[in-house]
């Protein structure tokens, strides 16, 4: 008979690997054990990993926001930029359309609409 209390004593008690016995999860006395040193710092880790997780994605978002506004100001300035440049090489090889003063105020103007757009853009 004393050797099927071991059994059964050797079936409920299990070994963690600290090489401790530990009654089966349910038993009243388990629960206290738990709370200790060990949860502390598992949960501690797990606030740091959260932590460095948020820190990563605010780091991303940082990232696109930067990249959305240099695309923008290159494209911004490209299609504000480029009808002074046409107009540049047209005067250069003296093409006719150059000689209309409408272009040239077009393209003056475009120009300062890049200065006007710029702050927008930079602020978005």
């Amino acid at each position: 008979m004393d050797s099927e209390l071991d059994k059964t004593e050797e079936i409920e008690n299990v070994e963690n690997e600290d090489g401790k016995t530990k009654s089966k999860p349910g038993n009243a006395k388990d629960e206290p054990k738990e709370i200790g040193k060990n949860y502390i710092k598992k949960n501690k880790e797990s606030k740091l990993d959260t932590k460095r997780k948020e820190a990563e994605l605010k780091a991303a978002k940082l990232e696109r926001n930067v990249l959305k506004t240099l695309i923008s100001v290159n494209v911004a300035f490209g299609l504000c930029w480029i009808w002074n440049a046409v107009w540049s090489a047209g005067s250069i090889v003296q093409a006719e359309f150059i000689d209309n003063a409408v272009y040239y105020d077009f393209s003056v103007m475009m120009m300062f609409c890049n200065v006007c757009v710029n702050p927008g853009l930079y602020a978005a």
